[in-house]
């Protein structure tokens, strides 16, 4: 199921499909109403879909976000490894087996978003990972930002330069009982349903009123009870210069 954000500034939410197995009913030989054949396997899905949704299932280690953050040569090879994946993207013949710090060999969900000007030219993301690291999360995501957003038209080439790319990270923090001290510039915020459910990434929203309806819009929430959950983001910074030279990992 995939839960697309249509308006400009907002990301993006991939929630991974998950394999179906079809519980055919067996038909009773009294007339009565037909019984399913899998009565375990329909209480597993139940049960599977409960803890997929619960509260805690976003829970990820943002550490190793605000680390490369704040060390300069995990910076550096984080700006590497994005300029790499978008030469790749260009079609250029470039080298993808770096010997990246272990860091970057956890597994991280992350957003990517791309910006020009201050505008929002791509964002795509996930709460839960899709790859098998964050390097391969972040290459997955940026290609998918720059191509596959269906708010924006695919970036081109000529675009690349002046862009900046922020690399993303959230978990579901607490539930708000007062979201009215919701502050759009600071947080990110999740709302969720039932199954229902949709993200906002800070400054994304100016006023609670306009994230509220955009969240509920787009989440497809329309009169039923909602949650909401400030989520603790982590973001990365990196300006793009395709000017600068590749450098080789050592």
């Amino acid at each position: 199921m995939d839960i697309l954000f249509q308006k400009s500034g907002s990301c993006r939410f991939d929630i991974p499909q998950q394999s179906s197995v079809c519980l055919r009913p067996t038909l009773r030989a009294d007339g009565g109403p037909p019984v399913s054949r899998h009565p375990l396997l329909k209480l597993f899905f139940i049960s599977f879909f409960l803890v997929l949704f619960s509260p805690h299932v976003f829970s990820q280690d943002l550490s190793i976000l605000q680390k490369i953050k704040t060390t300069p040569r995990l910076r550096e090879q984080l700006q590497n490894w994005v300029h790499r994946v978008i030469a790749e993207w260009k079609g250029e013949y470039v080298s993808l087996e770096l010997p990246l710090n272990p860091i970057f060999q956890k597994p991280l969900a992350v957003f990517i978003t791309a910006k020009k000007g201050g505008e929002v030219r791509g964002c795509m993301g996930s709460l839960i990972p899709h790859e098998k690291n964050m390097a391969e999360e972040i290459r997955r995501n940026l290609k998918l930002a720059f191509t596959q957003d269906p708010r924006h038209r695919p970036i081109q080439k000529d675009e690349i330069k002046g862009m900046n790319i922020y690399v993303s990270a959230l978990r579901k923090q607490e539930l708000l009982t007062k979201p009215y001290q919701v502050n759009p510039f600071r947080d990110a915020i999740m709302i969720q349903s039932g199954s229902k459910q949709a993200v906002l990434l800070p400054g994304e929203a100016k006023t609670f009123r306009y994230l509220l309806a955009f969240l509920k819009a787009k989440a497809g929430i329309h009169q039923e009870p909602f949650q909401l959950y400030r989520m603790e983001s982590e973001t990365v910074e990196l300006a793009l210069d395709p000017s600068s030279p590749l450098q080789e990992e050592k």
